[in-house]
């Protein structure tokens, strides 16, 4: 998508991906994944072009968040730290 966000598509538990969800985070390589929004694909195709205006802006300021001013976030429960298993 770019600007610092994927699309990813997740599957809905026994239905696979077609019947899934879209999430939409903001992704620095190897270092920081933020989940930002999520829907299922039956109640909407897709982004609107607002939407994704809105989304970009907004990656590229989190994108712009210092290490210290995230643990900061995280500190104070507006962001949620998901620790992923290699």
């Amino acid at each position: 998508m770019g600007a610092g966000l994927i699309k990813d598509r997740t599957p809905k538990s026994g239905q696979g991906k077609r019947g899934g969800y879209r999430t939409i985070l903001v992704y620095r390589k190897n270092d920081l994944a933020i989940f930002i929004y999520g829907f299922a694909k039956n109640e909407k195709k897709n982004l609107d072009k607002n939407e994704l205006i809105y989304f970009k802006k907004l990656a590229n300021d989190l994108l712009k968040l210092s290490d210290r001013k995230i643990l900061e976030l995280e500190r104070e429960g507006t962001f949620i730290k998901v620790k992923v298993q290699k």
